[in-house]
């Protein structure tokens, strides 16, 4: 895990269930993730997000790729 000065990257998904596949698919890949609440400030989509540590996009873009989920990802300031 990032120390709490690194900001954290989110997934941010059209339904829930996208949300749950990529989340299910990185734990099966040993990846870490959080599914949490969608923060207001980043959108108001489907109220789920998945964050993660900025060094782990490019797994979480892998996954979402080969689980065909698409995701907005959205680094938060």
């Amino acid at each position: 895990m990032p120390p709490p000065s690194v900001p954290w990257v989110y997934a941010l998904f059209v339904t829930a269930s996208d949300g749950m596949r990529l989340a299910a698919e990185l734990k099966r890949r040993g990846t870490t993730c959080t599914l949490c609440p969608t923060p207001r400030h980043l959108s108001r989509s489907c109220g789920l997000a998945l964050r993660f540590a900025p060094e782990d996009e490019a797994a979480v873009r892998a996954a979402a790729s080969s689980v065909a989920v698409e995701a907005r990802y959205v680094r938060e300031k």
